[in-house]
């Protein structure tokens, strides 16, 4: 039913962010979503400078009109999120599957819970971009979130919030690992073009001196990516969105 999956890997690192600007550091560069053929999947994808050593994107399958990838990252501030911004360069572009991730807990503290969100605006009353399970499962169908044992859709699905557990300082933390079902990223709004990928981890204070968000990494790729990547500080759960 599905067509034959197919797999490797790309980086977005250092080196990506001087692609498009040479060797002067910037706040971002923006990278095609390409496949192990070097085929894209219609988007582009943007993490600031400050993080942009920390998150790595592998491609893992495509099926049918899906992009399945794996997403490592390691995670230094808590209640601070890590932001990866997508932006559909092709009108036929692959709906996005996160099909499992690898989270390095690099805070100082344990995390108690975290939150996973989609931001991009809305259509009327409707986000523009929404989570589902791959399987169109109800909940999380498979998706793996042990350690953490309760989970949240909130705001329009728009929102994973995972609790219930604890991961430790210095720990991994693998959701949607050895399970079949992934979380994927999509729209009925066919105009809409643009969203980012938010990723917090709730818990206390850090002790390894945190690099800070620099406001550059925020409102710099607004003026020269055209990206909302708007900064949220360091906020609790129930004042972030």
């Amino acid at each position: 039913m599905y067509r034959t999956r197919t797999r490797s890997s790309f980086l977005i690192g250092a080196a990506l962010a001087l692609v498009c600007f040479g060797a002067k550091a910037v706040e971002a560069a923006s990278i095609p979503l390409v496949d192990n053929n070097g085929v894209s999947a219609g988007w582009n994808v943007t993490v600031a400078d400050v993080d942009a050593n920390d998150v790595k994107l592998t491609f893992v399958s495509s099926s049918g009109n899906r992009f399945f990838f794996t997403k490592d990252a390691t995670l230094r501030r808590n209640g601070d999120p890590l932001v990866i911004s997508f932006d559909r360069v092709d009108a036929n572009a692959k709906e996005l599957v996160i099909q499992n991730e690898n989270l390095v807990n690099a805070s100082g503290s344990d995390w108690t819970g975290f939150r996973t969100l989609v931001s991009s605006g809305t259509t009327g009353s409707s986000p523009n971009f929404s989570f589902v399970t791959s399987d169109n499962s109800a909940g999380l169908g498979t998706f793996n979130i042990d350690p953490f044992t309760s989970f949240t859709f909130l705001n329009q699905n728009t929102e994973l919030f995972v609790s219930g557990g604890t991961v430790a300082a210095g720990d991994t933390w693998r959701p949607g690992s050895t399970s079949g079902t992934g979380l994927a990223i999509v729209t009925s709004a066919t105009t809409a073009t643009h969203f980012t990928l938010k990723e917090i981890p709730v818990g206390g204070t850090t002790t390894n001196n945190p690099v800070p968000l620099p406001a550059a990494a925020w409102t710099g790729l607004t003026t020269m990516l055209g990206l909302a990547l708007v900064g949220t500080g360091r906020k609790i759960y129930h004042s972030i969105r």
